[in-house]
């Protein structure tokens, strides 16, 4: 019996060193998305591709699946990284993109 508490303990400890690894990894990867130099017009054929069809063709959320309106500077560059690496509420996640990719889609998203 103590052996499986052992164990179980030891699991949980393993499970939570991998979730704060993970994140902290996800915040040098943002940070590293933020120094690059972005290109606008790089990131609207990114847009077009991943993003239009939930959040529009303007980033007003009127695509064909229904996604928040983006524009105005809803939210900051950061936070655009983040969702696009992380998918909450159901977003797709586009942490298989390159960097540069990232960057100039979360440029153009900010220009909206």
């Amino acid at each position: 019996m103590t052996e499986k508490l052992v164990r179980t303990f030891f699991l949980l400890f393993c499970v939570l060193i991998f979730a704060g690894c993970s994140a902290a990894v996800d915040d040098e990867r943002v940070n590293i998305i933020l120094d690059i130099d972005a290109d606008v017009e790089a990131g609207l054929e990114g847009y077009t591709n991943e993003c239009e069809r939930c959040h529009g063709p303007n980033g007003n959320g009127d695509g064909n699946i229904i996604g928040p309106p983006i524009e105005n500077n809803a939210f900051s560059r950061q936070e655009i990284i983040e969702f696009m690496l992380k998918g909450p509420k159901g977003m797709p996640v586009y942490s298989d993109k390159t960097d540069q990719v990232l960057a100039d889609v979360a440029a153009y998203v900010d220009s909206l």
